[in-house]
């Protein structure tokens, strides 16, 4: 099995059948990065209540706007920060990150 390259852009598949919906996912992708220098600060600060409620969120939101990727690397860093291991959560916030950065790339300015 191949190994999907991290670049790679992810598009949500909630407006393939419905162009209306480019606009919702637009905004929603825009937010992302408020989103992800929320969730950076709280790990920084080690507030890992506030951490897995931020995670918490972004699943949810990810999953509701057709981005599984975001939804399961969320999840991973929600479950991380449960765990209250910083540099678990640091790990996997990496990951949250690469897969901002794909559906960032995936939406067409």
């Amino acid at each position: 099995m191949q190994e999907k390259d991290n670049t790679d852009p992810v598009s949500s598949g909630m407006f393939s059948d419905d162009p209306s919906f480019l606009e919702t996912v637009r905004r929603y992708v825009f937010e992302l990065d408020e989103r992800l220098e929320n969730v950076q600060a709280a790990l920084r600060a080690e507030e890992f209540a506030e951490l897995q409620r931020l995670c918490h969120e972004l699943r949810d939101s990810g999953g509701g706007q057709a981005y599984p990727t975001i939804a399961q690397a969320a999840a991973e860093l929600e479950t991380k920060a449960l765990s209250r291991q910083a540099h678990a959560c640091r790990k996997a916030l990496d990951e949250l990150s690469d897969v901002i950065r794909q559906v960032q790339a995936g939406v067409e300015d």
